[in-house]
């Protein structure tokens, strides 16, 4: 890729993830605030929930990397307390083979999308308004920042010609 990649995009991956894994049936993006309101969930589910994102700063004393950050959130619903550890364990999985993805596949490679350096998992039970049971991924990833002014949907001024305007 040779342009940004996007929130958008990468929303789609995390959404292109849970239609190919079999253990998971929804996904669902957004506030944890809403999570839950727009429609029936069907479980297992992902839902990508964005928290604070930045940019940082290259060699080149640039801004070179854009850093997405998500709670990545697996729940399932649990039918008895014996099922609570199989829960727990299966949706444990489930974020292990969305990191081992993001890890090994030859896509992210190629486009430059990695986690950075930690990911953290929180265990959680009888949370939501369906009282499901699993984890939340704590994950930041990491995309190239390739944009300069000539990107931006406006027209364009010299800095001359913005100093002039702002002594008048």
């Amino acid at each position: 890729m040779t342009s940004n990649i996007t929130y958008n995009q990468i929303i789609s991956l995390f959404k292109d993830f849970q239609s190919r894994h079999y253990q998971l049936n929804d996904f669902y993006e957004g506030t944890i605030e809403e999570l839950g309101d727009s429609k029936e969930i069907k479980y297992p589910m992902l839902a990508a929930i964005p928290t604070n994102s930045r940019l940082e700063k290259g060699n080149s004393d640039n801004f070179s990397q854009t850093i997405y950050r998500f709670n990545l959130i697996v729940g399932d619903t649990v039918n008895g307390a014996t099922e609570e550890q199989n829960v727990r364990s299966d949706t444990a999985q489930i974020l292990f083979d969305l990191v081992a993805e993001f890890n090994r596949n030859e896509f992210y490679f190629d486009n430059n999308i990695i986690i950075e350096s930690t990911a953290e998992f929180i265990p959680f039970t009888e949370r939501f308004d369906d009282l499901i049971t699993g984890w939340v991924l704590d994950i930041s990833i990491k995309v190239p920042f390739r944009y300069n002014p000539c990107f931006a949907p406006a027209d364009e001024k010299t800095l001359t010609e913005i100093i002039t305007n702002c002594n008048a």
